[in-house]
């Protein structure tokens, strides 16, 4: 499965492109651009929030929706992310909602796992897990290929406990919460640099 895939992986989210064994976080436009090279990099696709807001009309969603469809028989893409939702960030909450549940229906269909950006916004996650996948959130979306990691997890253990309850699972960076780290079952958790060279 596709889940085994990841775990080959050292990295599963990075923005640092070049190891063959990181999972390289790429624009829709350089994911296509990879596909049509020949560099060993394995690759997610990204739609995230903070770039939303400077596309006219969400643009990127039509330009993620595009660069999924040339890229899903790339033996290279081996995930949809990173997406999510942002408290923090300008572009507007129901934008954020629309964009991050049109990736989820994406990443439903072509059955990838999902790497996500989640900032104060945990609430609408489980909402918005439940109205793509049904009732069972995040559980139903595993059961359909498209397990849903949460990256850069730093919060703390009870937060954790909750969310792999749900059905989630973590990817922890070069910041965490130790907590998390021996709370947590193994299985469970997935590393990553996202933005360092750690």
């Amino acid at each position: 499965m596709i889940f085994e895939t990841l775990r080959q992986f050292d990295d599963i989210h990075t923005h640092i492109a070049g190891n063959p064994r990181a999972v390289c976080s790429l624009s829709p436009e350089k994911a296509i651009d990879l596909t049509r090279s020949g560099l060993n990099q394995p690759f997610s696709i990204m739609l995230h929030p903070w770039h939303i807001c400077q596309y006219p009309d969400q643009s990127l969603i039509a330009q993620f929706a595009e660069a999924v469809m040339i890229c899903s028989s790339d033996p290279r893409f081996v995930a949809i992310g990173e997406c999510g939702l942002d408290n923090e960030c300008n572009t507007p909450i129901d934008t954020q909602v629309l964009c991050f549940e049109r990736a989820l229906a994406i990443a439903k269909e072509s059955h990838k796992p999902v790497i996500l950006h989640i900032v104060k916004m945990w609430d609408q996650l489980l909402l918005s897990t439940r109205r793509v996948f049904g009732p069972n959130g995040a559980v139903a979306a595993e059961a359909n290929g498209c397990r849903l990691i949460i990256h850069g997890y730093r919060k703390n253990l009870t937060l954790a406990q909750q969310l792999v309850a749900q059905g989630y699972y973590l990817s922890l960076g070069n910041r965490y919460n130790t907590d998390v780290l021996t709370g947590i079952q193994p299985d469970r958790l997935y590393r990553e640099t996202d933005e360092t060279a750690i």
